[in-house]
């Protein structure tokens, strides 16, 4: 049993965890409270390759809470699911915070006779979970699934707020080398929780399927989303037909959640996306898609268009995010209106 209280943390300082069987580290809290969390350093990986998981697993089930929680400075090598997974099951009323910094996580994901199924960073919310997770600094090579993940269910209502930031995803010229069979950054929000999620300063290399991708449906959920300064190259990637980056708003006539996209600006070249040349086989570089129900909503920051007009859409994205060139966008708008606002909330 984990306590973790101020006068009793739980931490791991340089540990060597390697070569289990399925986690090489698990952390399952059902109803305990850990007020503090900390790994630092060492190395975890090289778990089965046949029945392996996780390199450092956090979950949170029914009221346990895992506050004041990070993993800093460690190195991820081979572990056959994710490098690290932090999540909650659908039936809790849990609260996570953690921060995920500094990490050196390597796969063999674009390699010969890979193994792994993950090789990135993954986090879910479920229930009525309140998840606040920072992942920033982290150098990701060799994924096979996406670099880095981020989940709510179906049928839930969490609260999450997810920082990713300056993290390094694949090498410039490596095929595949920031995922060899997804995207770089993936986001899938299902449900009706609120998540607001903050994507900024990152540099993705040679991923296998749309570089950043972001999707609302399966519920209500309202999404506020804030892109700013990410680096998107093609170099590296076997691509034959994607996305540089693809945002959808609502993919059935029963998702009709508000919410909010903040992608690039207008006159601050350092806050603009470089997305430039990163859509292949005649798809765009962007693509935006509205297609969920009439109540939908979509708050555009600092949009002057109309309610209704997937041109003015595509037009603003393009001015916000032209550093390095002017890039494709392509915009649908099924039902549900474009709104103005300022800004989006942050995490």
């Amino acid at each position: 049993e984990l306590s973790g209280a101020a006068g009793n943390p739980v931490a791991l300082t340089n540990a060597t965890v390697v070569g289990n069987a399925e986690d090489n580290v698990s952390i399952l809290n059902d109803a305990a409270t850990i007020s503090s969390l900390s790994v630092t350093g060492g190395s975890y990986g090289s778990n089965s390759t046949t029945i392996g998981n996780d390199g450092i697993r956090i979950h949170n089930t029914g009221s346990g809470d895992t506050t004041g929680a990070t993993i800093t400075g460690a190195t991820f090598t081979n572990n056959r699911g994710d490098h690290i997974q932090v999540l909650t099951d659908n039936s809790n009323s849990s609260t996570q915070d953690v921060t995920i910094s500094n990490n050196t996580l390597r796969g063999t994901g674009n390699q010969g006779g890979n193994t792994m199924l993950g090789g990135g960073i993954a986090l879910a919310a479920g229930g009525n979970a309140d998840q606040s997770i920072v992942v920033t600094n982290n150098d990701i090579e060799r994924p096979y699934g996406s670099a880095i993940s981020l989940n709510t269910s179906t049928g839930t209502t969490p609260t999450a707020n997810w920082t990713v930031s300056g993290n390094a995803i694949g090498t410039n010229g490596e095929t595949n080398s920031g995922s060899a069979a997804n995207s770089g950054i993936y986001g899938n929000v299902n449900g009706d929780g609120t998540v607001k999620a903050l994507i900024q300063n990152n540099t993705l290399y040679g991923t296998a399927f749309t570089h950043i991708d972001v999707v609302q449906n399966d519920g209500d959920a309202d999404l506020a989303l804030t892109m700013k300064n990410n680096e998107i190259a093609l170099s590296g990637a076997a691509l034959t037909y994607t996305y540089g980056v693809r945002l959808i708003f609502g993919s059935l006539a029963t998702d009709e959640g508000t919410s909010c996209l903040d992608m690039g600006d207008s006159s601050n070249a350092a806050l603009k996306n470089q997305i430039f040349g990163t859509g292949v086989g005649g798809f765009s570089d962007l693509r935006l898609r509205m297609a969920g129900g009439p109540a939908g909503v979509l708050q555009l920051a600092g949009y002057g268009g109309g309610v209704n007009d997937p041109a003015a859409a595509a037009a603003y994205l393009v001015a916000r995010n032209d550093r390095g060139g002017t890039p494709t966008v392509t915009s649908s708008q099924v039902d549900g209106d474009y709104a103005a606002v300022a800004s989006c909330p942050l995490p």
